[in-house]
């Protein structure tokens, strides 16, 4: 796998073409103006994103790069929820102190597989460096380096969606799924690389996947994540599957990284993906998150049949 090399996954997209590009999870003025204007009992408004608007560009630039199948944008939204906004805010102050102390020093430099987990890691750095270092607006804005910023798909139900813009992600408790419970409960799987909160930055993972025509794009911060890697291949379990599946975060991690490929390339619909070994080219990038504050949705996409 070559970190540097993306030509089979997904670009991240310049936020140079947001109106905020410092700050990029701020609305442009003009769909602020009209967020504002919206009157609702919610605890979130949205208004319709045009493509006038800058952050069109920003989120069709970003979509195309892996496309879903035979589906297209037909409406985005941008969700705006005060509340949550100020607790994603909230945290970044404390994560960017969190990775100046040694209690939360990254130790995957110190297990095996190390090549494969720094591969991994340049790969994470690629992906944040259009981002960072980046901005929080108020009295005393200053600038931060150490905690990172990325956008990333999350697909998912229409009803869910209207869930997670009024109180924010969440994840479940796997104890159901781990005891073999004939009713799950609210999850639909165990989590291969832990209980917590998933992202990509494919599009078309997450609405061929997981998705019944709706996105949510959001901002998720992060210190350095865990490198996931895979010492051996489908059907085998790598041994980082094996101890992360169904668990919280590991060790001193906020946030686990992995570069995954399906099982099965030819199957676009195939929804088994596992981390990369040394000698495999990661298709696209799932990140796992385990604070719901860490994530900011500020998108809501709706997707359209393409006939």
């Amino acid at each position: 796998m070559d970190p540097t090399t993306a030509a089979c996954g997904p670009q991240m997209p310049s936020p140079t073409t947001l109106s905020n590009p410092s700050t990029p999870w701020m609305m442009s003025p003009g769909v602020f103006q009209r967020v504002q204007s919206v009157q609702t009992n919610d605890s979130y408004k949205k208004c319709e994103i045009t493509s006038n608007d800058p952050e069109w560009a920003f989120i069709q630039t970003y979509f195309t790069s892996h496309s879903p199948v035979n589906r297209h944008i037909g409406r985005v939204y941008c969700i705006h929820n005060g509340a949550s906004t100020r607790q994603f805010e909230a945290l970044i102050p404390s994560l960017e102190e969190e990775a100046k102390q040694s209690a939360f020093t990254p130790k995957w430099r110190d297990e095996e597989d190390f090549a494969l987990r720094q591969k991994v890691n340049d790969r994470w750095k690629g992906m944040t460096a259009p981002y960072s270092p980046f901005v929080v607006q108020g009295s005393n804005p200053r600038n931060y380096t150490n905690v990172k910023i990325l956008p990333l798909w999350h697909g998912t139900k229409s009803a869910i969606c209207d869930s997670v813009c009024k109180t924010g992600f969440t994840s479940f408790g796997k104890h159901a799924l781990i005891q073999g419970a004939t009713s799950p409960g609210q999850n639909t799987d165990i989590g291969y690389f832990g209980s917590g909160i998933y992202f990509t930055n494919s599009a078309r993972y997450a609405a061929d996947i997981y998705s019944d025509g709706n996105l949510l794009l959001a901002w998720v911060s992060m210190r350095e994540p865990y490198p996931v890697v895979a010492n051996c291949e489908y059907p085998n379990k790598p041994k980082d599957m094996i101890k992360l599946e169904g668990l919280g975060h590991y060790e001193n991690y906020n946030a686990h990284h992995i570069p995954v490929i399906s099982v099965n390339p030819a199957n676009k619909k195939c929804a088994i993906y596992y981390p990369c070994t040394a000698n495999q080219q990661a298709a696209l990038d799932e990140i796992v998150v385990f604070q719901k504050t860490q994530a900011l949705t500020r998108f809501w996409i709706e997707l359209e049949v393409t006939h």
